[in-house]
């Protein structure tokens, strides 16, 4: 079993994405998107600045969403994915997907919000109606041929919108439409749990024992979901810890749940877990989180700066799973400016690293 997973694409300042001719090149059986499929800010090039789509009004933010969403689609359409037999996707968001950057759903700060500037704020319920409508819209049609246009156009069709902000959000063409727990059996052995980091995140200026990255519910089903007996996969948006940034204060380690999901694996040694991130425009590979926690990173599928300054496109990861080892392949740029390919391979027993 073979699956394929990256992150991170702009649909405007970078149209043209050979990434997904790329992956379809490899044949996946899996395909799994890790967020910030979209970029509705970023202060360069023709997204508004960091934050700025906090101002806009809704039907201002369900156009502007619907519009990347759309150019995205088109983006990855001719690349091969689709022609792929038995190929599955599933996915997950991340803060530019959401809302805009650093973008939460959860509680807010308690020392009063006439202090903060409103992206500092929690996302307000009715534009975390639009964004999850048009996720899943957009990873509904990604095999159509065509795609839908906006309707969200007036203030009654927002008001129409019936998500329930309760449960989390993810895609997983294995599961039913509307599914509330997104627990994938990939093959035998090997489970894919697909998390939603946003929805329930918390201010990171509340203190640090007060915050939340998952939520509780979220939480305690993921802690249940981790299985002595096969592999699990963790899909996340975030990065466990800033994987070498100078400073990444969207990752795990800022939360709880950081601390939490490692010593419940201290207590369940027979566990084998590896974390799947995006979020931060390369990739990893982490061995150093834990006895049975290794964390692999691929993002940067498609942005602007790309291979001549930051090495951030046509980034992307591939697992291959056997009875004994899972080989871990990762791929970072474009041809021909700049490609970089690494090869590891994991023992499934001892779960540690053997090249």
């Amino acid at each position: 079993m073979k699956l394929a997973f990256t992150s991170c694409a702009d649909p405007l300042d970078a149209p043209q994405q050979p990434v997904w001719a790329m992956l379809a090149g490899k044949r996946p059986d899996h395909l799994l998107l890790l967020g910030d499929q979209i970029y509705m800010d970023y202060g360069a090039g023709l997204n508004p600045g960091n934050g700025k789509p906090a101002g806009f009004d809704d039907l201002e933010f369900a156009a502007h969403m619907h519009h990347r969403y759309q150019s995205q689609w088109a983006a990855m359409q001719g690349s091969g994915l689709w022609q792929l037999p038995g190929l599955q996707v599933h996915g997950v968001w991340d803060d530019h997907d959401f809302a805009w950057n650093n973008s939460y759903g959860g509680a807010g700060p308690v020392d009063g919000h006439e202090d903060y500037d409103t992206h500092e704020l929690p996302v307000p319920p009715r534009k975390q109606q639009i964004s999850r409508h048009l996720f899943r819209q957009f990873f509904r049609h990604l095999r159509a041929p065509v795609y839908p246009v906006n309707e969200l156009t007036s203030a009654a069709a927002i008001d129409r919108l019936a998500e329930d902000l309760r449960q989390p959000v993810f895609h997983s063409e294995a599961l039913p439409a509307g599914a509330c727990e997104g627990r994938v059996t990939l093959a035998p052995g090997v489970n894919l749990l697909l998390t939603d980091g946003r929805s329930f995140r918390s201010s990171r200026e509340l203190p640090h024992a007060q915050r939340t990255l998952l939520g509780r519910a979220q939480m305690d089903w993921l802690r249940n979901n981790i299985d002595d007996h096969a592999v699990s996969l963790i899909a996340s948006g975030c990065t466990l810890d800033r994987n070498g940034e100078l400073t990444n204060p969207e990752c795990w380690s800022h939360y709880p749940d950081h601390d939490e999901l490692k010593a419940f694996l201290a207590l369940r040694p027979a566990a084998r877990v590896l974390l799947l991130s995006g979020d931060v425009h390369n990739t990893g590979l982490r061995d150093d989180h834990g006895p049975n926690l290794i964390e692999v990173v691929a993002s940067g599928a498609a942005r602007p700066m790309g291979n001549v300054i930051l090495h951030d496109r046509g980034n992307h990861a591939v697992l291959e799973f056997g009875a004994s080892t899972i080989r871990v392949g990762r791929h970072e740029g474009e041809p021909p400016v700049h490609t970089w390919n690494s090869e590891s391979v994991i023992d499934r027993a001892s779960w540690r690293l053997l090249s």
